[in-house]
């Protein structure tokens, strides 16, 4: 009750965007849609971004040239092996903590043992009140530790800048790909000591974001995908992760799962019948 945690509006609209631009749909059409790993939910972050870093900006922190040139470079979409729409990303999450945290500063000091306040937690609607503040700078609502807000950006982009220099050698290397990993765990695989984490499917970086068609994160994703005609199910696709089959001994354990994971189109009929089962009635005991 309260609680506005219902998902932004973003991946609605482009996946609206996109249905309006097919004039003849298709299957294939329908299949690049729910791949579209376009991130133009933060392409305007991406202008602000490069709009803060100006030439004054530069001149006073001259060690984040490569973020800049990598940010000005990217190709606008959640890839996992992009660095740019890491760094956007990034940036973006960095600032809102920056910005809420000066917010709620107060009530968290009041309530230290309580996490209720925690803004990411309790709505997933902050972007709204989040790009106003970015593009207004009230003065009254920042963040007490900072002098301006460009000293805010300024922290946020050298905690980044560090960051991914220390634990990937440099920017360039630190990779979307390294933080979107994917783990798909089995239902029964926490009951099965010792041996429930082969029940497991292994960790990768995957391409996508939770705002965008291509809906894929660490926990979350597209549980399946379909796309057919009524009358010409042969002209179907279907994709499943990790398949139908829900034991690991079973030959079809996995079946289908890389097709799902590359976008591969894949047939929605069944293939050609290798078992089958057949139930016959019990024999009369008169």
């Amino acid at each position: 009750m309260g609680r506005e945690n219902y998902a932004l509006g973003a991946r609605a609209q482009q996946i609206h965007n996109g249905l309006r631009v097919m004039h003849e749909p298709s299957e294939a059409q329908m299949l690049r849609t729910q791949l579209d790993s376009r991130a133009i939910f933060l392409q305007r972050w991406q202008y602000l971004l490069l709009s803060i870093m100006n030439e004054e900006f530069m001149a006073k922190y001259p060690e984040l040239a490569e973020y800049r040139k990598i940010v000005n470079n990217w190709n606008g979409k959640a890839l996992k092996d992009s660095t740019g729409y890491l760094l956007v990303r990034a940036f973006r999450t960095q600032v809102a903590r920056r910005v809420f945290s000066g917010i709620l500063s107060g009530v968290n000091e009041s309530n230290p043992d309580l996490n209720v306040f925690d803004y990411f937690s309790l709505t997933s609607q902050w972007e709204g009140p989040l790009w106003k503040l970015v593009n207004e700078h009230p003065d009254h609502l920042l963040n007490t530790h900072f002098e301006s807000w460009q000293a805010l950006y300024a922290d946020a982009l050298t905690f980044l800048n560090d960051h991914f220099n220390n634990t990937h050698g440099s920017i360039a290397n630190a990779k979307w790909g390294d933080y979107n990993k994917v783990a798909i765990s089995h239902p029964v695989a926490g009951a099965l000591p010792l041996i429930g984490r082969f029940f497991n499917i292994p960790e990768y970086g995957a391409d996508g974001d939770i705002n965008m068609p291509l809906v894929q994160e660490q926990s979350f994703g597209a549980s399946m995908r379909m796309g057919v005609t009524p009358g010409e199910e042969q002209s179907g696709f279907f994709h499943m992760p990790v398949g139908q089959a829900s034991n690991p001994m079973s030959p079809y354990w996995m079946a289908g799962h890389d097709d799902w994971q590359k976008g591969v189109f894949s047939p929605f009929l069944p293939q050609e019948t290798v078992y089958s089962l057949k139930l016959l009635p019990a024999e009369s005991k008169e």
